[in-house]
């Protein structure tokens, strides 16, 4: 599965960039939570996560026929949720079987807190810079060049 994460606070044009950009390239839209319930427990959004990385939720015909933009993913369960990166690491270990880009669009100071205990994930504070680093993916993928792209690497705790 490739996919391109975007994380950000409420407002910050996520779903709207992506939904652009959705309109623009042959990919999948995915919005996390995907069942929208008030106050969703954060072990339900986790299941979803990992059913979603898997394979599991039945949601598309080929998860690996064309990228995935995904609008929001563990970083807002962490920082709304209030949870630390031991609750995600089964996300974390599921996502590594991938490739994947993760990018945070105008970085709160609790987005920031929980970054900071990662390696390698890029934040931008632009949403027209965002949109081209996207593309810029989107562009190597299609061409099969996917390797050694030098917008993002994987994410990675911050050793400590």
């Amino acid at each position: 599965m490739r996919l391109i994460i975007v994380e950000g606070s409420n407002g910050v044009g996520k779903t709207t960039l992506l939904k652009k950009i959705r309109d623009r390239y042959d990919v999948f839209y995915v919005h996390f939570p995907l069942v929208y319930y008030r106050k969703m427990p954060a072990v339900a959004y986790l299941g979803e996560m990992l059913s979603f990385l898997r394979g599991q939720l039945g949601v598309f015909v080929d998860l690996n026929a064309r990228p995935i933009l995904v609008d929001r993913f563990f970083l807002s369960t962490m920082v709304y949720q209030g949870k630390d990166v031991n609750f995600v690491m089964p996300v974390l270990e599921e996502l590594s079987k991938h490739e994947y880009y993760l990018f945070v669009l105008k970085p709160d100071e609790k987005y920031k807190r929980v970054i900071s205990q990662f390696d390698n994930i890029k934040t931008y504070d632009d949403p027209n810079a965002l949109e081209n680093a996207i593309y810029y993916v989107l562009d190597r993928w299609s061409n099969k060049e996917s390797k050694n792209v030098s917008v993002a690497s994987p994410v990675s705790l911050v050793k400590s």
